[in-house]
């Protein structure tokens, strides 16, 4: 009887949770587009395209006067019933992805984390308006928990 129930109800919910992250994807087209956020060393801007249905490609990139440093480019995909944020960081990691693997979603903010990553090993992307997103780094960090803030705008295109 009970394999019975657990089958029922796999059947009822198993196309709903492929659902919710169907549609959690869709809501990560907020990103596509221009944003930007003022840190003490100049401006970093991070900009969203779509590569497939199912993948949006970033990249961020610091100005400071007349430079521009390229900070990493983004995967954001969805693969099976999961949506990854693999960036590759310029510097780090011997130039290769970190995959970050979403652990949940609350409205419109998103959690991805690498338990194994020494630093981020959480990205949360809070996609707070058509306008705004708040987006932060946390975990260890030589022994003490951090957490960098990022408050992005869009940028608007002229």
């Amino acid at each position: 009887m009970v394999k019975v129930f657990v089958l029922m109800c796999l059947m009822v919910c198993g196309p709903l949770l492929g659902q919710a992250q169907t549609d959690d994807f869709a809501k990560l087209h907020l990103l596509i587009g221009k944003w930007k956020t003022q840190r003490a060393a100049g401006t970093i801007y991070e900009e969203w395209t779509q590569k497939a249905p199912g993948e949006l490609i970033g990249k961020s990139y610091m100005v400071a006067g007349s430079d521009t440093t390229q900070l990493e480019t983004i995967r954001l995909f969805k693969e099976g019933a999961q949506i990854y944020y693999v960036p590759k960081t310029a510097g780090q990691n011997n130039e290769a992805e970190v995959v970050f693997t979403l652990k949940s979603v609350e409205k419109s903010k998103f959690v991805w984390e690498n338990p194994a990553h020494d630093f981020p090993s959480r990205i949360v992307y809070n996609l707070k308006a058509e306008n705004a997103i708040d987006a932060w780094i946390e975990g260890s960090l030589n022994g003490q928990d951090k957490r960098i803030d990022y408050l992005y705008t869009r940028v608007k295109l002229k």
